[in-house]
């Protein structure tokens, strides 16, 4: 009985040496980001554009792959099962880590327990995007949907999405007479918002800027607290009286459940210091995103409340998938 007593603590101990020397030695080979959502998604756009900071100051590639599907779930469930090894992480948006356990009925995992924070990447204030038949301003957006009643379409990258429980609730507010139509990512959206087969779509800037600034969208405004420097004839939801709705959405970065300590906190440095390069900063800008770097604890902190805030949320709402 001793003697196997000891085997199993030597074993241990090995296995015990064997992760920490790996957590040391981190990275030692290509790092893969999961992006749950298709390219040109804003996740898809931020991960890919970290990436290449990151290359050089971790010495490793970090290759971005989209498993886009289920509203994020897919890609979610992917790295949730992965090895703890350093290897694999999430690019997460909101409703990945504090909305979908509450949404869906049939999730396979709980990602507050399933992943270990790393770090906030960037705060995305929304903006309402509408296809010009419906309007130059949100006055006669308004006045379009009363007058169309049942007979307009708002998108979004996917079924339980922050854009899609933010554009449910805004459609609630005006009468909730829109069809949803989800898309399996924002790009997808937006195309179908220039086609006229959505009237609207609620986003990040960057998603259409360039088609608001060649007049075939119209963005009507944004839940910043200020007006974006991208899209400076856009009044806030404040200004337009949506002071209440709660739209802006944000990408994190997480890792599965036992990632060793010593990998997150190198991890969080890493992405910390890109996020303050003024080229990614400059870039953010012209985004209409915001740079969010912080400590993995004051992730973990602030996931834990948002989830709180997004389950009683999506109850009163009555919003629940399979």
């Amino acid at each position: 009985m001793t003697r196997n007593l000891l085997v199993r603590a030597f074993c241990g101990a090995l296995i015990f040496a064997s992760v920490s020397l790996s957590a040391q030695t981190w990275p030692d080979r290509p790092i893969k980001w999961i992006v749950p959502y298709g390219p040109g998604s804003m996740g898809d756009n931020v991960a890919r554009l970290l990436a290449e900071e990151l290359r050089s100051s971790l010495g490793q590639a970090v290759v971005v792959e989209n498993r886009a599907g289920a509203g994020g779930n897919l890609g979610s469930s992917l790295v949730a099962r992965a090895s703890p090894d350093g290897t694999t992480f999430l690019i997460a948006a909101t409703n990945n880590l504090v909305v979908n356990q509450f949404l869906y009925k049939k999730l396979d995992h709980d990602p507050l327990s399933a992943f270990v924070p790393v770090t906030f990447l960037v705060n995305v204030p929304s903006v309402l995007f509408v296809h010009p038949s419906t309007g130059r301003n949100f006055k006669e957006f308004s006045a379009t949907v009363a007058e169309k009643k049942g007979k307009l379409n708002y998108g979004s990258p996917g079924a339980g999405t922050t854009p899609h429980l933010s554009m449910h609730a805004l459609d609630q507010l005006l009468g909730g007479s829109m069809t949803h139509i989800p898309y399996p990512g924002a790009a997808q959206g937006v195309l179908a918002l220039l086609s006229g087969d959505l009237q609207a779509y609620m986003g990040g800037a960057g998603l259409a800027v360039q088609h608001v600034q060649a007049g075939k969208v119209n963005a009507i405004g944004v839940s910043s607290d200020k007006r974006l420097t991208v899209l400076p004839d856009t009044p806030t939801f404040a200004e337009i009286g949506l002071g209440t709705l709660k739209a802006s959405n944000w990408w994190g970065l997480v890792a599965p459940k036992n990632t060793p300590p010593q990998v997150i906190q190198k991890l969080n440095e890493a992405v910390q210091a890109a996020l303050r390069q003024p080229g990614v900063l400059e870039r953010f800008d012209k985004l209409g995103i915001q740079a969010n770097p912080v400590p993995a604890s004051t992730m973990s902190r602030q996931l834990q409340e948002e989830a709180a805030f997004w389950k009683k949320a999506v109850a009163e709402a009555g919003v629940t998938l399979d």
